[in-house]
């Protein structure tokens, strides 16, 4: 692992504790709306509902088709994300990562 990588990793790691901690309610009921639909999802074809995994940036994803993704927020900081989405033997798998948020500076 090169020292940028590192870096990055110390900065996303300390970021998303914070972050994470500090998510205000609207955000939380992003979340919990995008858990709401796949499982609604999942059972109109019949499939289980998929177990949030955090990204792990060393596997490979095996993604045939996504289904859900949350929007990025309009928020300055680093926020959690959930993806959804099929792999090649139709599978439903569900991601949480993070993402730096839409930070939009009124003029």
């Amino acid at each position: 692992m090169n020292l940028f990588n590192m870096a990055a990793l110390i900065f996303l790691a300390g970021t998303s504790f914070i972050t994470v901690a500090g998510v205000n309610d609207d955000r939380g009921s992003t979340l919990e709306r995008h858990k709401q639909y796949i499982a609604k999802y999942a059972s109109e074809h019949q499939l289980p509902v998929p177990e949030v995994k955090e990204y792990d940036q060393i596997k490979t994803l095996d993604i045939a088709e996504i289904i859900s993704t949350t929007k990025i927020p309009k928020h300055c900081g680093v926020v959690p994300m959930l993806m959804t989405y099929k792999d090649s033997a139709g599978r439903l798998n569900t991601i949480k990562y993070l993402v730096s948020g839409d930070c939009m500076e009124p003029n």
